[in-house]
């Protein structure tokens, strides 16, 4: 394969994000026109599903009043009352329990970072570096413009 010159690169990414954002532009104009031509769909479809979710929650209800008085497991026609497990804790007794038994523990990396960053003295098994890494410009027209007016 022929090597790109790092110019050719930035013209071809500045030509890739040009291309992108030109498709977003037409889908988001043709998201628009279908939203307005089926708004009263779309109305319909919010109330419907809204209209659901408070029949379900009725149903789901009744059905549990069923059980209650009655012991009902299958009050109507597809639906029961299942029994389901939940589990219920101190969140401080159970991370104290975990690190004890070294088991049950994820690391909040984001928030182990930003301390590990500010500790004074630094901690001594944590290493803090800075490393090089290539940042490619939002707007590659105007870079490409002000070097050669974007030829």
């Amino acid at each position: 394969m022929a090597e790109v010159s790092l110019r050719d690169q930035v013209v071809l990414v500045h030509g890739l994000r040009t291309g992108l954002e030109s498709i977003k532009a037409s889908l988001k104009a043709k998201r628009a026109a279908f939203d307005a031509e089926n708004a009263d769909l779309l109305i319909g479809l919010l109330d419907r599903t809204t209209e659901l979710a408070r029949a379900e929650t009725a149903l789901r209800d009744a059905a549990m009043g069923a059980y209650v008085l009655m012991g009902a497991r299958k009050p109507a026609p597809g639906v029961e009352v299942k029994d389901f497990t939940e589990i219920d804790y101190d969140k401080g007794k159970a991370f104290t329990w975990a690190t004890f038994h070294e088991m049950a523990l994820v690391l909040d990396t984001k928030a182990f970072e930003a301390i590990a960053k500010a500790a004074q003295p630094p901690l001594d098994f944590v290493t803090i570096a800075k490393v090089p890494k290539a940042t490619i410009a939002t707007d590659l027209g105007k870079a490409l413009e002000a070097t050669d007016g974007g030829k």
